[in-house]
């Protein structure tokens, strides 16, 4: 199914073909969200895309996006391996309750 158009049986009209994966992409032409956390502001820095980040701490990206923006906190073996990704930037004392 290309771009070309199809004749509607039903009304005898032409229709232009259903797009096979839906509508638009999320997020399409916004600029990338910035976080406002020593991680997240660790994540935008580093160069690295959130799915290589996510990747790299064996977490889901859903998951990273609760911890960039701080509606979440890492469990404690999550927080070391951030500590070790960041080399330090970001410890894990900065996930520590206050």
């Amino acid at each position: 199914m290309g771009n070309e158009k199809r004749d509607d049986a039903t009304t005898g009209t032409e229709a232009t073909p259903k797009r096979k994966f839906g509508g638009p992409q999320v997020g399409a032409g916004r600029p990338p969200r910035e976080y406002d956390t020593p991680f997240g502001r660790w994540v935008a820095a580093s160069g690295m895309s959130k799915e290589d980040v996510a990747k790299a701490l064996g977490i889901s990206l859903p998951s990273l996006y609760a911890l960039l923006g701080g509606a979440s906190e890492p469990r404690v073996t999550t927080a070391l391996r951030i500590e070790r990704l960041t080399e330090g930037a970001v410890p894990v004392a900065v996930w520590e309750k206050k």
